[in-house]
């Protein structure tokens, strides 16, 4: 029937395209066209197969923490979802922080995303005049992967943030502020306020 054909398995499918396509009059020895019926059934069935794919996607959505000095925290929708302690020496921490879910991504949603960024003390001294440096550097992406859990996009929602200063030590260095909402299918940045304490 035309439910079994267009729902049948992949390789079913592909023996009655072969055979349809090579089926050869006995009389004679031509090969004899794909008759409409069948080569529409064939056609819906391809789609079908490509609309099962595509449905298969997956999005994906993280933080990509590159170097912390000497410390960062995150909230999403009040909650903190990541809190590197106190670091010196500016690593690169290559640290992947998965918010998919913890975001709503119902549409027109507001999600309210912080970054904080903290400079402690550099040294035992306690000098409150010395200055100390901070580095921060994060990204907010959004991954597409296919069914076998390859990424075949990533896509920045935020500006790429890469910042490194002097400023006073144990004070609040960065409050990036961002919000995101669900557009068309896509997590936007629909506000942001971002603010750095230093002095270079």
């Amino acid at each position: 029937s035309y439910a079994q054909v267009a729902s049948g398995s992949g390789a079913f499918r592909a023996n009655l395209m072969m055979y349809s396509l090579t089926k050869i009059s006995s009389r004679t020895n031509q090969r004899q066209p794909l008759s409409p019926f069948l080569g529409a059934i064939l056609f819906l069935s391809a789609a079908n197969d490509r609309t099962f794919k595509t449905s298969t996607m997956k999005k994906e959505y993280w933080i990509r923490v590159g170097h912390v000095d000497n410390r960062l925290v995150i909230f999403l929708n009040g909650q903190m979802v990541y809190d590197s302690g106190i670091i010196h020496d500016d690593p690169d921490l290559h640290k992947n922080v998965d918010i998919t879910d913890r975001l709503d991504l119902q549409e027109n949603f507001p999600n309210e995303l912080i970054f904080e960024g903290f400079n402690d003390t550099f040294s035992d001294t306690d000098d409150s005049e010395a200055m100390n440096p901070w580095h921060f550097s994060y990204r907010v992406v959004s991954v597409t992967r296919n069914e076998t859990g390859q990424i075949l996009k990533e896509r920045d929602i935020v500006k790429p943030f890469d910042e490194k200063h002097y400023s006073n030590p144990n004070i609040r260095a960065l409050n990036n502020v961002y919000v995101l909402k669900m557009r068309g299918g896509e997590v936007k940045v629909i506000s942001n306020a971002l603010s750095q304490q230093f002095a270079e």
